[in-house]
């Protein structure tokens, strides 16, 4: 951990937070990790996943604005299903979406699914040992973050999965988490796209931000850690 960065951050508000991942309940996400899709990508020196200009993007946006229905329940078996959504907005939400990533990033995300833990990227045993001087990735010391932190979570979400992170929140020190903050019924993107979301978390991270100043920190701090259930 650098704890030189960590002590200029005053606050980090984690919405939707995936670390651990080895229990995210997507069916389509797990056949597509088990057949190693990632790395069949890397091999084939793809470096980009998802990009916002490639064709697959572009058919699923024109997909979600051709049928809307079929779009709703296919975002819902890849990040869970949600009650707050505005259906006959999807086009929208997924012209955009998803926005891309580094193949790098997505067999990161395999190797947390395949094997459980939160660990280092994994660049096999002879690198890693060029990296790490050891032959197995390291696993992140969340018992060393000293950054207060927020976490938001929703009970519906499948890539940031209630029981991940419950594990998620025991790896975390007790003075460094401010509150726990649960929607039961939010699924992984409705943090973002859901029509109440501006009622039912919005107001608690602006005050949460309005707070994390130098003149509040210190009463910042000594809040005890809990968990709100909205």
């Amino acid at each position: 951990m650098n704890q030189t960065l960590a002590a200029k951050v005053n606050l980090f508000l984690a919405m939707a937070p995936v670390t651990y991942v080895h229990l995210q309940e997507s069916v389509l996400m797990k056949l597509g990790f088990f057949f190693r899709f990632d790395k069949s990508m890397r091999l084939f020196g793809l470096n980009q996943f998802l990009t916002d200009k490639s064709r697959i993007t572009q058919l699923g946006a024109w997909l979600c604005q051709k049928t809307p229905d079929f779009c709703d329940s296919l975002v819902s078996d890849i990040v869970g299903p949600s009650k707050h959504l505005n259906a006959s907005r999807m086009a929208v939400y997924t012209s955009q979406t998803p926005a891309g990533t580094s193949t790098k990033n997505m067999v990161h995300w395999g190797q947390g699914i395949r094997k459980e833990g939160f660990q280092m990227y994994d660049y096999g045993v002879e690198r890693n040992m060029e990296y790490y001087h050891q032959k197995e990735p390291p696993t992140y010391p969340l018992e060393e973050m000293k950054v207060p932190t927020v976490l938001l979570s929703g009970g519906n979400d499948y890539l940031a999965d209630p029981k991940d992170i419950d594990i998620l929140v025991s790896k975390l020190p007790e003075k460094t988490l401010l509150k726990h903050i649960v929607i039961p019924t939010y699924a992984h993107l409705d943090f973002t796209w859901a029509k109440d979301a501006h009622e039912l978390i919005y107001p608690q991270m602006l005050e949460f931000l309005a707070a994390a100043n130098d003149m509040a920190k210190p009463a910042l701090e000594r809040q005890a850690p809990s968990m709100i259930m909205v």
